[in-house]
């Protein structure tokens, strides 16, 4: 076998099946603010089939700093994208200004969002700084491809 064939063969396993495993974290689907805090015990399910609980003095935190009208527009978990030495958001607007304002880099208005730039990548420390802030709601997935 070739060093080249090996190569390919490497490539395909991390194809069929490392990169499934490694997205297997992700919700089977998102749920909004709204959702999970009308659950008497707060939960989602992965596509991988576990279920992670949620923390309900997490989703409070979250309750008090986004308006009641915006509840059913931020969905969670909020997930990481590991780059090489960063990580990017991957969210909408409304919950990139949430990871920008809990890490202290906005103060703009949720109202405002048209005068609102979200930052573009992360630094390992400030993902954990914000990770510590929600833990059960925070997931970091690798960068494939």
């Amino acid at each position: 076998m070739s060093p080249s064939d090996s190569f390919q063969k490497i490539l395909r396993y991390l194809w069929d099946v490392e990169i499934p495993q490694m997205l297997e974290v992700l919700p089977k689907e998102p749920l909004s603010l709204r959702s999970l805090l009308k659950m008497r015990e707060p939960r989602y399910e992965t596509q991988g089939g576990e279920t992670f609980d949620v923390d309900r003095d997490e989703l409070d935190v979250l309750k008090n700093l986004v308006p009641y009208l915006l509840h059913d527009q931020v969905f969670l978990p909020f997930v990481f994208q590991k780059r090489k030495r960063y990580l990017i958001f991957v969210g909408s607007k409304l919950e990139h200004w949430i990871v920008d304002t809990t890490l202290g880099f906005t103060t703009c208005s949720p109202f405002l969002m048209e005068s609102y730039k979200p930052r573009e990548y992360y630094h390992p420390h400030q993902f954990y700084r914000f990770k510590r802030q929600f833990p059960s709601l925070t997931i970091m997935i690798l960068a494939y491809g």
